[in-house]
């Protein structure tokens, strides 16, 4: 039935939102509630996309947005192949290529599809339509394949139609074998050939040169226990493993940040300001912190982090204060363990894990009677041989 492949889009589509529904919820209550403001207009010509996917950086005098997203002029010609043998999976792929490439020129005109997909909740915080030419090149690419599929059945036709002409069989003996190996051999490495140029024209011009982008040295130092400090973005995956918290992001969604958030600090946690106490660390993990305290009167101890209402405490209140974490214990020693607790998580979570035991139990459903059938011939089989 015509409508089967749009069912199995949506199935699949929902499963994966099902399966990912701890990252997905809180990911969407972040998105809701802290929109990214999009001021800009972003717009391409076609021949701009063309030249994005088709030709290389090198050939910047054609086009300034050449090589962006560059599969290569082999690749679009195999496509074009395709589609001059009447591929019907080449048409396919080459119209899916062609709904991503029309995105990617954005807002080109007022009637244009991006500027109806801007317009959707959480869509109209996107940005550089040209990106969706990622998935363009992807679909032009699988037409070309199937374009050189096409080219290979042809020369083996051709070759065929030549071999049948240079050397008529006889009706008197069989058919030699040898022909249609050297056919085989010959029409294969010739399409080879041509999928080696297209793939090695597309990784040379793709390959990023040493030492031209990133060249910051990494953050060596260890500190002992999380720390924030000073870094920058570029260097974000390294900041982790080495507990420390860069306080230099990139981030433009409005998220709100303490300007009383320090980097490089003698303590993380410390008592405010005309509070008389001592903190000490006990441990740290993103999600749970536990210190001690002694103070002397009610106090507030701070933590040199963002506030959220999600950050709860086992002893005292969590307050903002200034934008920062900050806690109002009560006079005497106590060990304070500070959690972060967001419901969407939990419930994301609740919703992976159901949704991962219903797959599990429906694949062993389908798989129990495959099982159950191979032990079957396995007894079968094992009791044949032992009554011989």
């Amino acid at each position: 039935p015509w409508h089967r492949p749009l069912l199995t889009l949506v199935k699949i589509g929902a499963g994966a939102l099902l399966f990912a529904a701890v990252r997905v919820l809180p990911l969407v209550n972040l998105l809701s509630s802290h929109s990214r403001p999009v001021d800009q207009v972003d717009k391409d010509s076609p021949m701009a996309v063309l030249a994005m996917l088709a030709f290389s950086r090198a050939d910047k005098a054609w086009h300034n947005s050449a090589g962006e997203f560059y599969v290569g002029m082999w690749v679009v010609l195999l496509a074009l192949v395709g589609l001059l043998f009447a591929d019907k999976k080449a048409a396919k792929f080459a119209l899916v290529a062609l709904v991503f490439a029309t995105f990617a020129c954005g807002e080109i005109a007022p009637f244009a599809p991006y500027v109806y997909l801007h317009k959707l909740p959480v869509y109209s915080q996107l940005r550089f339509p040209s990106r969706m030419l990622v998935v363009a090149g992807l679909f032009v690419a699988l037409a070309g394949a199937r374009g050189l599929t096409r080219l290979e059945d042809a020369l083996t036709q051709l070759a065929r139609a030549a071999a049948a002409r240079l050397f008529p069989p006889k009706a008197e003996e069989s058919p030699s074998p040898f022909p249609p190996l050297v056919i085989g051999f010959v029409t294969t490495a010739a399409a080879a050939v041509v999928a080696f140029h297209a793939a090695s024209d597309a990784v040379s011009s793709n390959a990023i040169a040493e030492k031209s982008i990133y060249t910051m040295e990494a953050p060596q130092e260890h500190h002992d226990g999380f720390k924030q400090a000073r870094g920058n973005r570029w260097d974000a995956h390294i900041w982790s493993f080495i507990d420390r918290g860069s306080l230099h992001c990139f981030e433009e969604h409005k998220l709100f940040t303490s300007p009383y958030v320090s980097g490089d600090l003698a303590q993380e946690e410390y008592p405010a300001e005309g509070s008389h106490a001592t903190v000490e660390r006990l441990s740290w993990s993103p999600h749970r912190i536990q210190l001690r305290v002694k103070a002397e009167e009610d106090a507030t101890i701070l933590v040199n982090q963002n506030h959220s209402p999600y950050w709860k405490s086992d002893v005292g209140t969590v307050v903002s204060n200034g934008g920062l974490i900050g806690v109002k214990v009560p006079k005497g020693e106590h060990v304070v363990t500070l959690s972060y607790r967001d419901w969407h998580i939990a419930v994301g979570a609740l919703i992976s894990l159901g949704t991962l035991m219903v797959a599990a139990r429906f694949a062993f459903r389908r798989a129990r009677p495959k099982v159950l059938a191979f032990f079957r011939v396995f007894r079968g089989k094992t009791s044949s041989t032992e009554q011989a």
